[in-house]
């Protein structure tokens, strides 16, 4: 597995030349998960605009609520990090994105 989308070696079965896809996400691959943990998928494997979304209210800006100071979201400029949803919610809880 890689996190350069250049590189075309991953992990997987010998013998396999297509590894499985993972589209459907089951309850029982949550069971005895930590707590907090969420799960998502996604047919093409990389991060989409309503994953990110999801992520973000449900996870970073609950923590981000909870801290004092000033809050910064650093994001890498890809198409699916750049959502006016996003920005609207930063504005209104004083979060700099």
């Amino acid at each position: 597995m890689s996190d350069d989308p250049g590189r075309r070696k991953i992990i997987c079965r010998r013998g396999c030349k297509y590894p499985e896809r993972v589209e459907h996400l089951w309850t029982t691959w949550a069971e005895n998960r930590p707590m907090g943990a969420r799960y998502n998928r996604i047919t093409h494997g990389w991060i989409d605009l309503a994953i990110f979304e999801e992520w973000f209210t449900t996870h970073l800006l609950p923590v981000l609520k909870q801290q004092s100071g000033k809050n910064i979201v650093v994001g890498d400029n890809l198409s699916s990090h750049l959502s006016l949803n996003v920005v609207k919610l930063c504005e209104e809880n004083d979060i700099k994105f």
